[in-house]
């Protein structure tokens, strides 16, 4: 009995450990993947797509960038992410309809810190 519940608490460990990371490489979609996702939730017209992969491009490399130039200080990545964000917000609506702005501004994945503040509570 007792090897049955180190068998059972040893593949419960090995899910969450797999699943984690299934979600952790989800959240980081490519630009690509990104673009193509928000053509069917948009229904972006061909130019439209083009210009939204450059901007996801762009700011991934950015992102990128700025994440090794930050060298483990938190605090200065964080406001050089926010940074990115805004630039990449506005380069966004410049690109899509209002309608759709609109719509991606609820679907888009929220950062961390800003859970809580989206959802209301604080």
């Amino acid at each position: 009995m007792s090897r049955l519940k180190w068998l059972l608490t040893a593949l419960s460990i090995l899910f969450t450990v797999c699943f984690t990371q299934l979600d952790a490489q989800q959240m980081r979609l490519s630009p690509q993947a990104r673009t193509d996702s928000l053509a069917k939730q948009l229904a972006l017209t061909g130019d439209q797509k083009a210009k939204v992969l450059e901007i996801f491009t762009a700011a991934d490399t950015s992102m990128r960038a700025a994440s090794k130039a930050a060298g483990g200080d938190r605090s200065a990545m964080r406001e050089t992410m926010q940074k990115i964000r805004q630039e990449t917000d506005t380069r966004m609506k410049a690109v899509l309809t209002e309608d759709q702005y609109t719509l991606w501004q609820k679907t888009r994945p929220v950062p961390r810190g800003r859970r809580e503040s989206r959802d209301g509570q604080n």
